[in-house]
């Protein structure tokens, strides 16, 4: 049997969606090795399957727990192998699930526009029928369909909750749906009874307002609080923002514009800069129930809070939202009024621009303006100030300070644009070195140098192989050797999962003359003492660390 020619099975590469229909197309064609050689020794069997599915079949059985038994008048170690590595590669998969697969199957249509040949197509669709369990009688074909149909129109709970179930019969469908409806009313029931109300004290937020309540204690609004979006509640597993993560807190399993976490929360407090002020505290209702039962609108002001900066107008500091829609500088009359109290400093300009303000919209309607005055801008402290004279606009009814885009430009706190530093590419460059450092292996003379054969690398990486030595060899971390080599070890060519390749040289024989040093490695238990009073930690991720010695 060793004579048969059979690739080994490489599937750290594949996908994984295809690395279980691989595994069975290479467990036949052995099967078929096996049936064709007539050997009947069960351990010569499995260590014949282990050599020829090659290391990273050999990697993965010696991690399965209970995959590697010996030879027993009960247990047979080769089935005992197929069958571990079967349940790791090709699972069981649900009968529905299977069907389900065979009614969605279509004829391929290349890139090209070419459609999949008929013959092809009754080729697919007969390997996916085997799968498959239409029943054994017309009543029990019927059965299965409409268990089908069920599963394929459940929410994604009840779904969830039906495919657990390794047999189903229509009966027992029955039973689980009639059983969660119920569930379902009865939960409606309690909550619906439920009308108290509770007062809970909350701070004042003015980046993300929470929805308005109505007076009966319902939510005005039912949506995901994962997504913000209303066709679904948070608990659906169908919800795009349940494995995402969150540009504000950094969690996962929402969206940024709908995060409720405060721990990265500027403080909100009142627009003007006061001292000695205690924080607002207000009573609102709890929500009990996200049915819509009342008009009342709501406002949702979404805002991670960097757009605010703090600016010095004529010696008063104020809170200013940085606007890079407007070309002028606004304030409403509400903080002007609170300037004015404090001595702002401000005076006419000599040229009032004859300038009409409207909001965003286009059936906006023309701002009204109070004043038009003249001021200093200035942000940053004393070592570090940057100072504008410029006009700004009070308007009557306003609810924000803008800063506007030609100030914030000038205060250098708004860049647009695109230009960016020049970038030379890495590869152009020698590779890092220690300076003033040579090191030196010690080598055993006495050990006889070998030349190994060189393994013939894949025709299909010829081409990248040669890109990544040029690589290698213009940022000088290898040199060209002509001539004869006492010392010769084989390249091996790693695809990594982003499909890039990593060389590696397999240094096996030429580590066996190294003349190895001893000394005691060190442990983390041994570096606590000195990490006592620490209060920064780091981390160092290494590019190419190898490369170093």
């Amino acid at each position: 049997m060793e004579n048969w020619n059979i690739s080994p099975f490489k599937f750290q590469h594949l996908p994984d969606t295809q690395v279980r229909k691989e595994w069975l197309r290479w467990k036949r064609n052995f099967e078929v090795i096996v049936a064709a050689s007539e050997e009947k020794n069960a351990t010569k069997l499995k260590n014949i399957l282990l050599a020829k599915g090659g290391l990273e079949l050999q990697d993965l059985f010696y991690s399965i727990d209970g995959a590697d038994v010996g030879e027993d008048a009960e247990i047979d170690p080769f089935k005992t192998a197929i069958s571990k590595l079967d349940e790791h590669f090709s699972p069981k998969q649900h009968d529905s699930y299977e069907r389900n697969e065979f009614c969605k199957m279509v004829p391929a249509t290349t890139s090209d526009g070419t459609r999949e040949p008929l013959t092809k197509f009754l080729r697919r669709c007969n390997e996916q029928a085997k799968k498959c369990d239409f029943g054994k009688t017309e009543a029990e074909s019927r059965d299965l369909r409409v268990i089908d149909k069920i599963i394929y129109h459940a929410p994604a709970e009840l779904r969830e909750k039906l495919l657990h179930e390794e047999t189903l019969t229509l009966s027992q469908v029955s039973r689980i749906v009639n059983s969660f409806e119920s569930i379902k009313q009865q939960v409606q029931a309690i909550a619906g009874n439920d009308n108290g109300e509770t007062a809970v004290r909350v701070p004042p937020r003015s980046d993300q307002d929470v929805f308005r309540v109505s007076g009966n204690g319902k939510s005005t609004s039912g949506s995901c609080y994962r997504c913000g979006q209303k066709n679904h509640y948070g608990n659906d597993q169908q919800c795009p923002a349940r494995n995402k993560q969150c540009e504000k807190c950094r969690k996962f399993g929402h969206f940024a514009r709908v995060c409720r976490s405060m721990t990265k929360r500027k403080y909100d407090g009142p627009t003007l800069y006061q001292t000695g002020k205690k924080m607002k505290t207000d009573n609102v209702r709890a929500i009990t129930s996200m049915e819509c039962e009342s008009s009342s609108n709501f406002i949702c002001n979404i805002g991670d809070g960097d757009e605010f900066l703090w600016v010095d107008v004529g010696g008063v500091l104020i809170r200013m939202l940085i606007d890079s829609g407007s070309n002028q500088n606004l304030i409403d009359d509400d903080t002007w009024r609170s300037m004015l109290s404090q001595g702002v400093n401000f005076w006419k300009p000599k040229h009032v621009p004859n300038t009409i303000l409207r909001g965003y919209g286009r059936e906006a309607k023309p701002l009204v303006v109070s004043h038009v005055l003249e001021t200093t801008f200035s942000i940053g402290n004393e070592a570090d100030q940057r100072q504008e004279t410029t006009i700004f606009y009070v308007i009557d009814g306003g609810s924000q300070p803008l800063l506007g885009k030609d100030t914030a430009k000038r205060l250098g706190v708004l860049k647009v644009g695109l230009s960016v530093n020049n970038i030379v590419p890495a590869g152009n460059r020698p590779f890092p070195k220690m300076k003033n450092v040579q090191l030196s292996i010690p080598i055993n003379r006495n050990v006889t140098p070998i030349a190994q054969r060189v393994r013939r690398p894949p025709i299909a990486l010829l081409s990248r192989i040669e890109e990544k030595l040029n690589q290698l060899l213009v940022a000088d971390i290898i040199e060209p050797v002509s001539g004869a080599a006492p010392w010769v070890s084989p390249l091996v060519t790693i695809v990594k999962d982003n499909g890039d390749l990593r060389l590696c040289v397999d240094m096996r024989r030429a580590n066996q003359a190294i003349m190895r040093e001893h000394h005691m490695m060190p442990t983390f238990e041994s570096f606590l003492p000195r990490l006592k009073s620490a209060k920064y930690f780091s981390r160092l991720d290494i590019k190419d660390a190898f490369h170093q010695v």
